[in-house]
């Protein structure tokens, strides 16, 4: 199946850096549960290293993001509290 394909039976628009990943590893296996989007990195490390370096990577990676969401929450409020003061 083509990328078109795989965006109309997931209802997604892939992007350049994202790719479709059979679960079960045959590719023949076109069903919604057995697809799965990945980034072309997370792609390549699960296959040459296996899942357990592959989950490890996307914890690192919802750490990573977590971190700079709370350095954004918390560079909101001291704005919005200098707001407050010299407002």
């Amino acid at each position: 199946m083509k990328r078109a394909g795989y965006e109309k039976v997931l209802g997604v628009k892939l992007t350049k850096n994202q790719v479709i990943h059979h679960k079960d590893h045959n590719s023949k296996n076109n069903e919604k549960s057995n697809l799965q989007v990945l980034t072309i990195e997370e792609h390549k490390i699960l296959h040459a290293k296996g899942k357990n370096a592959f989950y490890k990577f996307r914890k690192k990676q919802e750490l990573e993001k977590a971190k700079k969401d709370l350095v954004i929450a918390r560079l909101n409020a001291v704005s919005d509290n200098l707001c407050i003061s010299v407002g």
